[in-house]
């Protein structure tokens, strides 16, 4: 996913507008963070269908957007993986629940 730093003013001006909602924990539809980033509908539509096609936003089952360049406010696992005892392996994951983060470390028993 990128975030373009320079680009598109209207893209730029939905990303900062979403990532403003998703501080203030808000999941919007993407009228309301066109709206927000001072854009009409036409111009808020033509925007997301451009972060879309790059895979650059993530959206609820109802369209609320909840995910823009890559930040989610949805919960999510991440882990790298690497080659331990000739299988690929979890090497760090990284976890938030609950308002915790946890970082595990697998180092093959090393």
């Amino acid at each position: 996913m990128d975030l373009p730093l320079a680009g598109d003013p209207d893209e730029l001006a939905l990303q900062r507008a979403g990532f403003a909602a998703m501080l203030r924990g808000e999941v919007l539809a993407p009228t309301e963070l066109g709206s927000r980033a001072g854009l009409d509908n036409h111009r808020a539509d033509e925007a997301f269908a451009k972060l879309r096609e790059r895979g650059s936003v993530t959206a609820t089952d109802d369209g609320r957007v909840d995910g823009i360049a890559g930040v989610t406010v949805r919960r999510t696992r991440h882990q790298l993986t690497g080659v331990i005892g000739g299988q690929e392996q979890p090497v760090l994951l990284l976890r938030s629940q609950n308002g915790d983060i946890s970082l595990q470390v697998n180092d093959g028993g090393m």
